[in-house]
């Protein structure tokens, strides 16, 4: 005798398949949840403890990196390039000594040729400057602002747990092997952006603040920043979205500034560095 599954009605086959469906719907959402949950939790562990890697290991790993390490290592040969360099350097040595930075904290300025307007801090203490940048400062004031800006970067470790971050998220998911999925390109791609973008601003307003305790500190004032946020305000308009992926918005900035501003004080302009 030959044995046959029962032939079940339409409707009861039909209800099943749904069920299974729905109950394997739970199950993907719930796995979901726990990955993006411990992935979370980790992630904060990491940025609260990076800070307190030690220093000498940032300058330790910049030699490994090769971008980096390439433009630390970027002999100028033109005398103008030296002299502005040179001249970055002592703003920097200056602002540095205002500020409570730990004994192996060395502060090393670097000058960009290229017409890029910005600059950026990156691990071990390297502060770098676009002549672009340079070209659009018109005063002391604001050289220092965006100096100490910069520092701050290097003071609070944003650079150490941003880099911290990125590497965690990637290691999890490339450990569960999820690198690949449609789930971990998103969470690597655009759902970290999401969580550094709202830390990178937060590292940004604390950077602010920075700029405008020294600028009050050598100066007696914050217009310096005032006047360097309005020209950033200038760049986010041609920059547009790009800009404001990772910067705060400038006219905000701008108000925060203007909050410490004690007097008019005539401004210095920049070729009296030279």
């Amino acid at each position: 005798m030959r044995y046959s599954n029962p032939h079940l009605p339409a409707s009861e086959y039909t209800a099943n398949n749904k069920h299974e469906l729905r109950e394997m719907f739970k199950l993907l959402v719930i796995a979901i949840l726990i990955i993006a949950g411990v992935v979370f939790l980790i992630d904060r562990l990491v940025y609260l403890f990076s800070p307190y890697i030690p220093f000498s290991w940032e300058s330790t790993l910049v030699e490994n990196i090769p971008l980096i390490n390439k433009n630390i290592e970027q002999k100028h040969t033109d005398i103008k390039a030296l002299k502005q360099e040179k001249m970055l350097q002592k703003r920097v040595d200056i602002i540095a000594s205002n500020m409570n930075l730990p004994k192996d904290m060395k502060i090393t300025a670097h000058y960009l040729e290229g017409a890029t307007v910005n600059a950026f801090a990156t691990l071990g203490g390297h502060v770098f400057v676009y002549h672009g940048m340079l070209e659009k400062i018109k005063y002391q004031e604001e050289l220092d602002a965006l100096l100490a800006h910069e520092i701050a970067h290097v003071y609070k470790r944003h650079i150490t747990q941003q880099m911290s971050r990125a590497i965690l998220i990637s290691v999890i998911l490339t450990t569960a092997k999820l690198n690949h999925s449609g789930f971990g390109r998103w969470l690597l791609g655009d759902g970290s952006n999401i969580g550094l973008l709202a830390y990178s601003r937060v590292a940004e307003q604390e950077s602010d603040e920075n700029a405008c305790h020294i600028s009050l500190k050598l100066h007696g004032h914050t217009q310096g920043v005032v006047k360097l946020m309005q020209q950033l305000n200038l760049v986010a308009q041609q920059q547009g979205y790009e800009w404001t992926k990772s910067h705060p918005d400038t006219k905000s900035r701008i108000l925060f500034a203007q909050q410490y501003r004690l007097g008019e004080q005539k401004l210095k302009p920049m070729k009296l560095l030279f």
